[in-house]
Protein backbone atom coordinates (compact mmCIF):
# COMPACT_ATOMS: atom_id res chain seq x y z
CA UNK A 1 0.00 0.00 0.00
CA UNK A 2 1.34 3.46 -0.90
CA UNK A 3 0.48 6.96 0.17
CA UNK A 4 -0.58 9.77 -2.18
CA UNK A 5 3.04 10.92 -2.27
CA UNK A 6 4.10 7.55 -3.65
CA UNK A 7 5.95 6.44 -0.55
CA UNK A 8 5.30 3.08 1.05
CA UNK A 9 3.24 3.32 4.18
CA UNK A 10 5.04 2.47 7.41
CA UNK A 11 4.05 -0.92 8.78
CA UNK A 12 1.56 -0.78 11.59
CA UNK A 13 3.02 -1.26 15.04
CA UNK A 14 1.83 -4.40 16.82
CA UNK A 15 -0.79 -3.77 19.41
CA UNK A 16 0.38 -3.79 22.99
CA UNK A 17 -0.25 -7.02 24.75
CA UNK A 18 -3.36 -6.92 26.85
CA UNK A 19 -1.70 -9.08 29.49
CA UNK A 20 1.01 -7.50 31.57
CA UNK A 21 2.92 -9.81 33.86
CA UNK A 22 2.54 -8.75 37.45
CA UNK A 23 4.40 -9.77 40.60
CA UNK A 24 2.54 -13.07 40.74
CA UNK A 25 3.86 -14.05 37.31
CA UNK A 26 7.51 -13.71 38.32
CA UNK A 27 7.76 -17.48 38.83
CA UNK A 28 4.52 -18.88 37.34
CA UNK A 29 5.49 -22.49 38.09
CA UNK A 30 5.87 -21.95 41.85
CA UNK A 31 2.78 -22.29 43.99
CA UNK A 32 2.17 -21.10 47.52
CA UNK A 33 3.29 -24.35 49.16
CA UNK A 34 6.50 -24.49 47.17
CA UNK A 35 7.22 -20.82 47.90
CA UNK A 36 6.69 -21.35 51.62
CA UNK A 37 8.93 -24.42 51.73
CA UNK A 38 11.67 -22.72 49.72
CA UNK A 39 11.60 -19.53 51.80
CA UNK A 40 11.48 -21.26 55.18
CA UNK A 41 14.14 -23.73 54.10
CA UNK A 42 16.51 -21.03 52.87
CA UNK A 43 16.11 -19.01 56.08
CA UNK A 44 16.71 -22.08 58.24
CA UNK A 45 19.76 -23.10 56.22
CA UNK A 46 21.20 -19.59 56.44
CA UNK A 47 20.77 -19.55 60.21
CA UNK A 48 22.29 -23.00 60.57
CA UNK A 49 25.29 -21.93 58.50
CA UNK A 50 25.87 -18.94 60.79
CA UNK A 51 25.78 -21.14 63.89
CA UNK A 52 28.14 -23.61 62.22
CA UNK A 53 30.62 -20.81 61.52
CA UNK A 54 30.45 -19.74 65.16
CA UNK A 55 31.03 -23.34 66.26
CA UNK A 56 34.02 -23.94 63.97
CA UNK A 57 35.84 -20.59 64.10
CA UNK A 58 37.32 -20.92 67.63
CA UNK A 59 38.94 -24.26 66.67
CA UNK A 60 40.96 -23.02 63.69
CA UNK A 61 44.13 -22.73 65.77
CA UNK A 62 44.15 -26.33 67.02
CA UNK A 63 42.12 -28.16 64.35
CA UNK A 64 42.92 -26.19 61.24
CA UNK A 65 42.00 -28.87 58.70
CA UNK A 66 38.64 -29.89 60.13
CA UNK A 67 37.65 -26.39 61.22
CA UNK A 68 38.70 -24.91 57.88
CA UNK A 69 36.72 -27.50 55.93
CA UNK A 70 33.66 -26.92 58.12
CA UNK A 71 33.95 -23.16 57.69
CA UNK A 72 34.20 -23.55 53.92
CA UNK A 73 31.12 -25.77 53.87
CA UNK A 74 29.19 -23.34 56.06
CA UNK A 75 30.16 -20.35 53.91
CA UNK A 76 29.08 -22.19 50.76
CA UNK A 77 25.81 -23.12 52.44
CA UNK A 78 25.15 -19.53 53.51
CA UNK A 79 25.74 -18.31 49.94
CA UNK A 80 23.43 -21.03 48.64
CA UNK A 81 20.71 -19.98 51.08
CA UNK A 82 20.85 -16.40 49.80
CA UNK A 83 20.64 -17.63 46.20
CA UNK A 84 17.70 -19.91 47.07
CA UNK A 85 15.78 -16.95 48.48
CA UNK A 86 15.90 -15.26 45.08
CA UNK A 87 13.70 -17.82 43.37
CA UNK A 88 13.16 -21.44 42.34
CA UNK A 89 15.40 -23.37 40.00
CA UNK A 90 18.83 -24.87 40.46
CA UNK A 91 19.86 -22.69 43.42
CA UNK A 92 17.53 -24.34 45.98
CA UNK A 93 18.69 -27.81 44.88
CA UNK A 94 22.34 -26.82 45.23
CA UNK A 95 21.67 -25.18 48.60
CA UNK A 96 19.91 -28.34 49.82
CA UNK A 97 22.95 -30.44 48.92
CA UNK A 98 25.38 -28.05 50.62
CA UNK A 99 23.17 -27.82 53.70
CA UNK A 100 22.97 -31.60 53.99
CA UNK A 101 26.76 -31.86 53.91
CA UNK A 102 27.17 -29.05 56.44
CA UNK A 103 24.58 -30.41 58.85
CA UNK A 104 26.06 -33.89 58.78
CA UNK A 105 29.60 -32.54 59.15
CA UNK A 106 28.89 -30.37 62.17
CA UNK A 107 27.11 -33.20 63.97
CA UNK A 108 30.04 -35.54 63.31
CA UNK A 109 32.93 -33.13 63.90
CA UNK A 110 31.65 -31.17 66.92
CA UNK A 111 31.73 -34.17 69.32
CA UNK A 112 35.40 -34.73 68.49
CA UNK A 113 36.01 -31.24 69.89
CA UNK A 114 34.02 -32.02 73.01
CA UNK A 115 31.04 -30.02 71.77
CA UNK A 116 27.89 -32.03 72.32
CA UNK A 117 25.39 -29.35 73.17
CA UNK A 118 22.90 -26.76 72.04
CA UNK A 119 25.09 -25.02 69.47
CA UNK A 120 26.03 -28.11 67.45
CA UNK A 121 22.54 -29.59 67.67
CA UNK A 122 20.95 -26.30 66.59
CA UNK A 123 23.34 -25.96 63.65
CA UNK A 124 22.64 -29.52 62.53
CA UNK A 125 18.89 -29.25 62.99
CA UNK A 126 18.58 -25.96 61.10
CA UNK A 127 20.74 -27.01 58.16
CA UNK A 128 19.29 -30.51 57.79
CA UNK A 129 15.71 -29.36 58.37
CA UNK A 130 16.16 -26.54 55.90
CA UNK A 131 17.66 -28.95 53.38
CA UNK A 132 14.54 -31.13 53.59
CA UNK A 133 12.30 -28.12 52.93
CA UNK A 134 14.43 -26.93 50.00
CA UNK A 135 14.44 -30.41 48.53
CA UNK A 136 10.66 -30.67 48.85
CA UNK A 137 10.20 -27.28 47.19
CA UNK A 138 12.50 -28.27 44.32
CA UNK A 139 10.68 -31.54 43.68
CA UNK A 140 7.16 -30.10 43.61
CA UNK A 141 5.73 -30.93 40.16
CA UNK A 142 4.58 -28.00 38.05
CA UNK A 143 1.13 -29.54 37.77
CA UNK A 144 0.82 -29.48 41.56
CA UNK A 145 2.35 -26.07 42.04
CA UNK A 146 -1.04 -24.53 42.69
CA UNK A 147 -1.89 -20.87 42.64
CA UNK A 148 0.99 -18.43 42.94
CA UNK A 149 0.94 -16.49 46.22
CA UNK A 150 0.22 -12.78 46.18
CA UNK A 151 2.58 -10.10 47.49
CA UNK A 152 0.98 -9.97 50.93
CA UNK A 153 1.16 -13.74 51.29
CA UNK A 154 4.82 -13.66 50.30
CA UNK A 155 5.51 -10.92 52.83
CA UNK A 156 3.74 -12.88 55.56
CA UNK A 157 5.71 -16.05 54.85
CA UNK A 158 8.97 -14.09 54.85
CA UNK A 159 8.13 -12.38 58.15
CA UNK A 160 7.09 -15.55 59.98
CA UNK A 161 9.97 -17.58 58.55
CA UNK A 162 12.52 -14.92 59.44
CA UNK A 163 11.15 -14.65 62.98
CA UNK A 164 11.32 -18.39 63.63
CA UNK A 165 14.71 -18.87 61.97
CA UNK A 166 16.25 -15.91 63.78
CA UNK A 167 14.96 -17.13 67.15
CA UNK A 168 16.53 -20.55 66.64
CA UNK A 169 19.73 -19.01 65.28
CA UNK A 170 20.15 -16.65 68.24
CA UNK A 171 19.53 -19.56 70.61
CA UNK A 172 22.28 -21.55 68.90
CA UNK A 173 24.71 -18.63 68.75
CA UNK A 174 24.24 -17.94 72.46
CA UNK A 175 25.50 -21.46 73.21
CA UNK A 176 28.76 -21.01 71.26
CA UNK A 177 32.07 -19.85 72.68
CA UNK A 178 31.53 -16.38 71.25
CA UNK A 179 28.06 -16.24 72.78
CA UNK A 180 29.43 -17.22 76.18
CA UNK A 181 31.68 -14.14 76.16
CA UNK A 182 29.04 -11.76 74.85
CA UNK A 183 28.00 -8.85 77.04
CA UNK A 184 24.46 -9.42 78.38
CA UNK A 185 21.73 -7.05 77.24
CA UNK A 186 21.16 -4.17 79.60
CA UNK A 187 24.73 -4.07 80.90
CA UNK A 188 26.33 -2.12 78.05
CA UNK A 189 28.08 0.96 79.37
CA UNK A 190 27.35 0.23 83.04
CA UNK A 191 30.83 0.37 84.50
CA UNK A 192 30.99 0.58 88.27
CA UNK A 193 34.05 1.76 90.12
CA UNK A 194 34.86 -1.02 92.61
CA UNK A 195 36.77 1.44 94.75
CA UNK A 196 33.77 3.63 95.41
CA UNK A 197 30.90 1.16 95.21
CA UNK A 198 29.43 0.45 98.62
CA UNK A 199 31.33 3.17 100.52
CA UNK A 200 29.45 6.11 101.96
CA UNK A 201 30.96 9.20 103.50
Amino acid sequence: MTTTAGHAAAPALPAASAHVAGPRAAWPDEGATSFGARTAGALAVGGGALVTIAVAAPHLAHHALLAGALLALAATTAAGAVAALRGPGRAPRAAAGAATATGAAVLVVAPTWGLVGTAAVTAGALTLGGAVLLGAASRTPVARAGRAPGPWARLGVLAVGALLASAATVHGLAATEAGAHAVPHGSHGLLLDPGTHGHHG
